[in-house]
């Protein structure tokens, strides 16, 4: 039965103020206060510690971000020409205005016809659509943005953030919006999940964050330069072992917030370093809105900041469910091949191995997996049931018909691709208990270690008993070994002395005797009685 959210259950507690709706003129120069630090403090200690509410803790705020922020200076983006390492561009600005309802001296009167923008969105005026560096990102940022006519500013892409692309916004960020922004980056470095709408101070917030893991084929894997996200190798294909896969960290990041639905501005941050789309040059010389995957131009831009959140999130969605599909069905078909291998090898015992443990050790890493993709697609679905059980509802609209369409088909596809994700979730739940539900190689192991233990599941606990098998084997052997060179080691040292030059030649075969059973004894003394000689020597000589 398919899962019915609770907010149809119940009434609406979660409604969008109207009054955004209206341009606050007035409060629009507030987005043009940025941040300014004392004389005291550094640039990033302002972005991180401003604009903080005194119940926040004292210490590790926003740790990961501020070292992160700290590892780039704001000397270089103050470089221009760039120097060579810093002249990559690292985000997709689209800056304009709609003129609707804009009178001289900023009032406005009216309000925008949404089912018109819907089905015939203005391309608005003072737009500015560029590709830009760190140091140009940072210049276009730092601007008059009123006198720019950037009312509704798109940062649409950003790939693979850097350090000083991200000291760049926390740097021309408005004092405002500091918190906002802090939170949103901190979320984005740490790879976390969430599902959110807030009110700060003047304004609005729309945010998700949605981690994922990405399959690909390559010799050699790509690393995240940054240090942000990891990658490992991926259980290797029976039928193809020479064939290297690498499972790559991923997140999507976006934030819509602003003062109301005229002036907003929009963060999309994504992480592309493994190759999983365009690049920047692309999107920008294709004239497409990168944000939404090139779903759309950016001559038709969506003015409504809910609408094009949700436009976003549901082309984010897909992507990260589709990413997510091919990990689990790729782990599910080699489970199958796995299961074979490790437990119904044909003519061996169940759970036979060799003496490095590579069954075991394939085991092992198998689970390990399979509960690392388990507990990172638990965390989005527990996210998304939350917003969907309440927040959704600030994205319910009564009046436009077609807007609300719209809306609903953005929807309708998140709840769809969210359903995919519970069924990949209980794929994976079934694989971790069926392999923790094996008990014929469990079983033969206890038996051939004449070990009895109730209700065993892991087989790592297993692993561990082989191992201390062996060492409790090789205990053994060390101890036969001494009990030999014991018994041999006397004897060659009689018979080296006796074999001396200096040896009369009558020495009687007697006194070789007793000087072999002398060795002998002491030998055999100091082998299994030395705690004991120790402790009378140091009893005596009190």
């Amino acid at each position: 039965m398919e899962r019915l959210p609770r907010r149809f259950l119940t009434g609406r507690r979660f409604i969008w103020d109207r009054a955004f709706a209206i341009r606050q003129w007035r409060s629009h120069r507030l987005e043009v206060s940025l941040i300014e630090p004392q004389p005291h403090e550094s640039v990033v200690d302002a972005f991180i510690y401003g604009q903080k509410s005194r119940l926040d803790p004292p210490q590790y705020t926003c740790t990961a971000l501020k070292s992160f922020l700290e590892s780039a200076s704001i000397v270089a983006l103050a470089q221009i020409p760039p120097r060579a390492c810093n002249a990559a561009k690292v985000a997709l600005i689209d800056d304009r205005r709609d003129p609707t309802g804009w009178q001289s001296g900023g009032e406005h009167r009216g309000a925008r016809d949404w089912d018109g923008y819907a089905r015939y969105p203005p391309e608005g005026v003072d737009d500015y659509f560029n590709a830009v560096n760190a140091a140009e990102l940072y210049a276009r940022l730092v601007g008059n943005r009123q006198d720019a006519g950037a009312e509704r500013r798109v940062m649409r892409y950003i790939a693979n953030m850097t350090p000083l692309c991200g000291l760049a916004i926390a740097s021309t960020v408005p004092q405002l919006r500091a918190a906002v922004l802090r939170g949103f980056l901190q979320r984005y470095i740490v790879n976390a999940v969430s599902f959110g709408v807030t009110f700060p101070f003047y304004g609005f917030a729309l945010e998700f964050h949605m981690p994922y893991y990405a399959l690909r084929q390559s010799i050699d894997p790509s690393r995240d330069t940054r240090g942000l996200r990891n990658c490992g190798k991926f259980p290797a294909n029976m039928s193809d072992p020479l064939r290297p896969e690498y499972l790559y960290e991923a997140q999507i990041s976006v934030m819509v917030t602003g003062i109301d639905e005229w002036f907003w501005t929009a963060y999309c941050c994504v992480d592309t370093y493994f190759g999983s789309e365009e690049g920047i040059e692309f999107y920008h010389d294709s004239t497409l809105d990168a944000a939404t995957g090139g779903e759309r131009l950016v001559s038709q831009p969506v003015w409504n900041p809910r609408e094009y959140f949700l436009y976003i999130l549901s082309c984010r969605f897909r992507q990260a469910t589709k990413e997510w599909s091919i990990v689990v069905g790729t782990v599910e078909s080699r489970l199958l091949s796995y299961e074979a291998t490790i437990f119904h090898i044909t003519g061996q015992a169940p759970l036979s191995d060799d003496p490095k443990f590579n069954r075991t050790r394939e085991y092992t890493s198998t689970i390990e997996l399979l509960r690392l993709l388990y507990n990172a697609i638990i965390k989005i679905i527990e996210s998304w049931e939350r917003f969907e059980d309440g927040e959704l509802q600030y994205f319910e609209v009564e009046e436009q018909a077609t807007l609300r369409k719209t809306w609903d088909g953005y929807i309708a596809d998140i709840v769809k691709d969210s359903n995919e994700l519970r069924s990949l979730r209980t794929t994976l739940r079934q694989k971790i208990e069926t392999f923790d539900n094996m008990k014929n190689g469990v079983s033969a192991i206890l038996e051939r270690l004449s070990i009895s233990v109730i209700d065993l599941h892991q087989l790592v606990n297993v692993s561990a008993m082989v191992e201390s098998r062996v060492a409790t084997d090789q205990g053994k052997n060390i101890g036969r070994l001494t009990r030999v060179t014991v018994f041999y080691l006397p004897l060659g040292l009689a018979t080296a002395v006796f074999s001396m030059a200096i040896m009369p030649q009558s020495a009687s075969w007697i006194w070789y005797a007793v000087v072999m059973m002398i060795l002998t004894f002491l030998t055999s003394a100091v082998t299994f009685r030395y705690d004991w000689i120790k402790d009378s020597i140091a009893t005596l000589w009190v």
